[in-house]
């Protein structure tokens, strides 16, 4: 279905404080067809460990993380 970008801008926090963009991630989830029980206890769990970027954008940044582990 794809997310509009005024959403993701608010899930990634650009325009939006963290609280604001944690309710526009469970927003998201609801459109999705998650209970909004569901969507609040996702994004909850979803901002308390991870950031948020856009699909691809971490893509260069792993590789680089896993050539150094590699040694």
């Amino acid at each position: 279905m794809g997310i509009p970008d005024p959403v993701m801008n608010c899930v990634l926090a650009v325009c939006c404080p963290p609280a604001a963009a944690r309710e526009g991630f469970a927003n998201a989830l609801v459109r999705e067809g998650l209970s909004e029980a569901d969507a609040k206890r996702c994004a909850d769990w979803v901002f308390e460990y991870f950031d948020l970027a856009p699909k691809g954008s971490l893509v260069q940044l792993k590789a680089d993380i896993a050539r150094l582990a590699r040694g």
